[in-house]
């Protein structure tokens, strides 16, 4: 640490870029769910196209922590 200004939080644009990934599914748009459970499962339903195509190395994602 100890720097001034503008310094790069390395780990805000994993969260960003998965955000912005979840944005596309329309249906995560409007929260219209009764439960935790069902906007949980909605949002692991969005993200299996992601993981398919991380899975099968047509999407190239590092994950930095």
């Amino acid at each position: 640490m100890g720097k001034t200004g503008f310094v790069v939080v390395t780990t805000r644009w994993v969260i960003e870029r998965s955000n912005a990934w979840m944005e596309r599914c329309r249906s995560l748009v409007k929260n219209f769910e009764r439960t935790p459970d069902n906007a949980t499962a909605k949002v692991n339903l969005c993200l299996i196209p992601i993981d398919a195509q991380t899975a099968i190395g047509k999407l190239d994602v590092k994950w930095v922590l």
